[in-house]
Protein backbone atom coordinates (compact mmCIF):
# COMPACT_ATOMS: atom_id res chain seq x y z
CA UNK A 1 0.00 0.00 0.00
CA UNK A 2 1.41 3.36 -1.38
CA UNK A 3 2.36 6.20 1.77
CA UNK A 4 2.55 9.56 0.95
CA UNK A 5 3.73 12.42 2.92
CA UNK A 6 3.45 16.07 3.12
CA UNK A 7 4.82 18.68 5.41
CA UNK A 8 3.01 21.13 7.19
CA UNK A 9 2.87 24.24 8.79
CA UNK A 10 -0.01 25.57 11.29
CA UNK A 11 0.22 28.96 13.56
CA UNK A 12 -0.54 28.59 17.62
CA UNK A 13 -3.91 30.58 18.72
CA UNK A 14 -1.52 31.61 21.08
CA UNK A 15 2.72 31.68 21.76
CA UNK A 16 3.76 28.38 23.49
CA UNK A 17 6.79 28.72 26.44
CA UNK A 18 8.75 25.60 27.07
CA UNK A 19 11.62 26.01 29.09
CA UNK A 20 13.61 29.32 27.59
CA UNK A 21 11.98 28.45 24.21
CA UNK A 22 8.46 30.14 23.14
CA UNK A 23 7.37 28.43 19.71
CA UNK A 24 3.94 30.38 17.60
CA UNK A 25 3.71 27.23 15.08
CA UNK A 26 3.74 23.60 14.49
CA UNK A 27 5.34 21.90 12.10
CA UNK A 28 5.32 18.44 11.39
CA UNK A 29 5.29 15.98 8.64
CA UNK A 30 1.74 14.12 8.15
CA UNK A 31 2.00 10.71 6.63
CA UNK A 32 -0.99 8.82 4.84
CA UNK A 33 -1.71 5.26 4.11
CA UNK A 34 -4.40 4.11 3.01
CA UNK A 35 -7.31 5.92 4.89
CA UNK A 36 -5.17 6.03 8.00
CA UNK A 37 -3.32 9.35 8.68
CA UNK A 38 -0.88 9.80 11.59
CA UNK A 39 2.35 12.75 12.03
CA UNK A 40 5.45 12.83 12.86
CA UNK A 41 6.38 16.41 14.50
CA UNK A 42 9.48 16.78 16.83
CA UNK A 43 9.52 19.41 18.95
CA UNK A 44 12.47 22.31 18.27
CA UNK A 45 14.85 22.12 21.43
CA UNK A 46 13.39 19.08 22.47
CA UNK A 47 13.23 16.49 20.47
CA UNK A 48 16.17 14.13 19.24
CA UNK A 49 15.38 14.66 15.36
CA UNK A 50 14.48 16.99 13.65
CA UNK A 51 11.71 17.43 10.78
CA UNK A 52 14.73 18.25 8.16
CA UNK A 53 15.99 14.37 9.17
CA UNK A 54 11.95 12.75 9.13
CA UNK A 55 11.80 14.49 5.62
CA UNK A 56 15.36 13.54 4.25
CA UNK A 57 14.49 9.86 5.35
CA UNK A 58 11.44 9.68 3.73
CA UNK A 59 13.07 10.99 0.33
CA UNK A 60 15.90 8.42 0.13
CA UNK A 61 14.00 5.15 1.76
CA UNK A 62 11.33 3.14 -0.13
CA UNK A 63 8.61 1.60 1.99
CA UNK A 64 9.05 -1.33 4.17
CA UNK A 65 7.78 -3.50 6.66
CA UNK A 66 9.99 -1.51 9.69
CA UNK A 67 12.01 1.39 10.08
CA UNK A 68 14.30 0.83 13.39
CA UNK A 69 17.16 3.70 11.75
CA UNK A 70 14.80 6.16 11.42
CA UNK A 71 14.06 9.41 12.94
CA UNK A 72 11.78 8.64 16.55
CA UNK A 73 9.44 10.72 15.66
CA UNK A 74 8.71 9.24 12.28
CA UNK A 75 9.57 5.56 13.92
CA UNK A 76 6.66 6.28 15.99
CA UNK A 77 4.46 7.92 13.24
CA UNK A 78 4.79 4.64 11.06
CA UNK A 79 3.86 2.24 13.36
CA UNK A 80 0.88 4.08 14.37
CA UNK A 81 0.13 3.47 10.66
CA UNK A 82 0.42 -0.64 11.47
CA UNK A 83 -1.77 -0.78 14.62
CA UNK A 84 -4.95 -2.37 13.98
CA UNK A 85 -8.36 -0.08 14.57
CA UNK A 86 -8.79 -2.67 17.61
CA UNK A 87 -5.17 -1.25 19.31
CA UNK A 88 -6.89 2.25 19.77
CA UNK A 89 -9.14 3.11 22.88
CA UNK A 90 -9.86 7.06 23.23
CA UNK A 91 -7.62 9.72 24.52
CA UNK A 92 -9.12 12.42 25.93
CA UNK A 93 -7.86 16.12 24.14
CA UNK A 94 -6.44 18.06 26.60
CA UNK A 95 -5.66 22.01 27.38
CA UNK A 96 -1.81 22.91 27.34
CA UNK A 97 -1.27 25.67 30.16
CA UNK A 98 1.55 27.54 30.38
CA UNK A 99 2.77 28.78 33.96
CA UNK A 100 2.96 32.19 33.66
CA UNK A 101 0.91 35.39 35.09
CA UNK A 102 -1.59 34.30 33.27
CA UNK A 103 -2.58 30.65 34.41
CA UNK A 104 -5.53 31.48 36.50
CA UNK A 105 -7.40 33.36 33.30
CA UNK A 106 -6.04 30.69 30.96
CA UNK A 107 -7.59 27.80 33.05
CA UNK A 108 -10.59 29.68 33.69
CA UNK A 109 -10.54 30.09 30.01
CA UNK A 110 -10.15 26.52 28.92
CA UNK A 111 -12.35 25.63 31.22
CA UNK A 112 -15.26 27.58 30.39
CA UNK A 113 -14.30 26.44 26.69
CA UNK A 114 -15.46 22.95 27.84
CA UNK A 115 -12.03 21.07 28.03
CA UNK A 116 -12.26 18.72 31.32
CA UNK A 117 -8.13 17.62 30.92
CA UNK A 118 -5.77 20.05 31.39
CA UNK A 119 -1.97 19.65 30.79
CA UNK A 120 0.42 21.41 32.94
CA UNK A 121 4.23 21.70 32.86
CA UNK A 122 5.47 21.32 36.55
CA UNK A 123 8.85 22.77 37.31
CA UNK A 124 10.72 23.51 41.02
CA UNK A 125 10.24 27.19 40.73
CA UNK A 126 6.30 26.34 40.24
CA UNK A 127 5.59 23.30 41.98
CA UNK A 128 3.90 24.12 45.34
CA UNK A 129 2.24 27.57 43.68
CA UNK A 130 0.54 24.96 41.16
CA UNK A 131 -1.18 23.20 43.74
CA UNK A 132 -2.14 26.13 45.56
CA UNK A 133 -3.87 26.91 42.12
CA UNK A 134 -5.44 23.86 41.40
CA UNK A 135 -6.91 23.78 44.39
CA UNK A 136 -9.62 26.00 43.39
CA UNK A 137 -10.81 23.26 40.97
CA UNK A 138 -13.40 20.75 42.34
CA UNK A 139 -15.40 19.85 39.43
CA UNK A 140 -15.46 15.88 39.51
CA UNK A 141 -14.41 15.01 36.36
CA UNK A 142 -11.67 17.33 35.58
CA UNK A 143 -8.26 15.81 35.38
CA UNK A 144 -4.96 16.68 35.14
CA UNK A 145 -1.58 15.96 33.52
CA UNK A 146 1.34 17.05 34.61
CA UNK A 147 4.89 17.18 32.74
CA UNK A 148 7.65 17.62 34.39
CA UNK A 149 10.36 17.32 31.36
CA UNK A 150 12.83 15.73 34.19
CA UNK A 151 12.84 19.62 35.74
CA UNK A 152 12.36 17.90 39.38
CA UNK A 153 14.30 15.82 41.60
CA UNK A 154 13.58 12.66 43.15
CA UNK A 155 13.34 14.72 46.48
CA UNK A 156 11.48 17.59 44.71
CA UNK A 157 8.47 14.50 43.02
CA UNK A 158 8.09 12.85 46.25
CA UNK A 159 7.27 16.22 48.09
CA UNK A 160 5.16 17.10 44.97
CA UNK A 161 3.38 13.62 45.36
CA UNK A 162 2.69 14.76 48.79
CA UNK A 163 1.16 18.05 48.58
CA UNK A 164 -1.35 16.82 45.56
CA UNK A 165 -2.59 14.09 48.00
CA UNK A 166 -2.67 16.30 51.05
CA UNK A 167 -4.85 18.97 48.77
CA UNK A 168 -7.31 16.45 47.57
CA UNK A 169 -5.92 16.85 44.41
CA UNK A 170 -4.45 13.17 43.36
CA UNK A 171 -7.56 11.59 42.38
CA UNK A 172 -7.96 14.52 39.49
CA UNK A 173 -4.33 13.90 38.25
CA UNK A 174 -4.38 11.53 34.96
CA UNK A 175 -0.57 11.29 35.44
CA UNK A 176 3.00 12.39 36.70
CA UNK A 177 5.14 12.50 32.93
CA UNK A 178 9.02 11.96 33.65
CA UNK A 179 9.62 14.73 37.05
CA UNK A 180 13.28 13.85 36.84
CA UNK A 181 15.28 10.90 35.10
CA UNK A 182 14.73 7.18 36.14
CA UNK A 183 11.80 8.05 37.99
CA UNK A 184 9.91 4.87 37.84
CA UNK A 185 11.11 4.02 41.57
CA UNK A 186 9.89 6.90 43.87
CA UNK A 187 7.07 6.24 46.17
CA UNK A 188 4.26 8.31 44.54
CA UNK A 189 0.19 7.64 44.57
CA UNK A 190 0.13 9.09 40.86
CA UNK A 191 0.93 6.96 37.82
CA UNK A 192 4.27 8.23 36.20
CA UNK A 193 4.34 8.51 32.31
CA UNK A 194 6.77 8.44 29.93
CA UNK A 195 7.65 10.80 27.66
CA UNK A 196 11.83 11.70 27.02
CA UNK A 197 12.83 8.31 28.60
CA UNK A 198 10.78 6.77 25.07
CA UNK A 199 13.56 7.22 22.29
CA UNK A 200 16.35 5.95 24.85
CA UNK A 201 14.42 2.66 24.80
Amino acid sequence: MKLSYARFRRPLAQPFRYGQREIREREGVLLQRGERFSEASPLPGHSTDTIEEVLDFLRQRSLATDWPEAPPALRFAWQALQLETKDFHPVESNALLPWDENFSSRLTKALREGYRTLKVKVCPENRRALVEALKGVREEKIRFRLDGNRSLTAKETESLCHDLDQAGLAPMVEYLEEPYDNCWDTPCPLPFAADESVPEQ
